[in-house]
């Protein structure tokens, strides 16, 4: 699944009312052709920001379980040494 937090600089309804800025939690499953389709053109918009190489590293390695957690500030600063 592909969870997004979408941010329009501006939203146009009826072409009458300006909404300077609005965000839209949608969740797109990519397994789909529709959901492939939509993100694809999400990003040509630009309203998808595609992360950089350094960013998918970082999430694939959590999603691989790679983290480290700590309980508290403590162990974290001990973590990070």
């Amino acid at each position: 699944m592909y969870s997004t937090c979408l941010q329009i600089k501006r939203l146009y309804l009826w072409k009458t009312k300006e909404v300077d800025m609005a965000t839209y939690t949608i969740t797109v499953n990519e397994r789909t052709k529709e959901g492939r389709g939509l993100v694809r053109y999400l990003k040509t918009l630009g309203v998808i920001e595609i992360p950089n190489e350094t960013t998918r590293k970082a999430i694939k390695e959590l999603n691989e379980g790679k983290g480290t957690v700590c309980n508290t500030f403590e162990e974290y600063l001990e973590a990070i040494k």
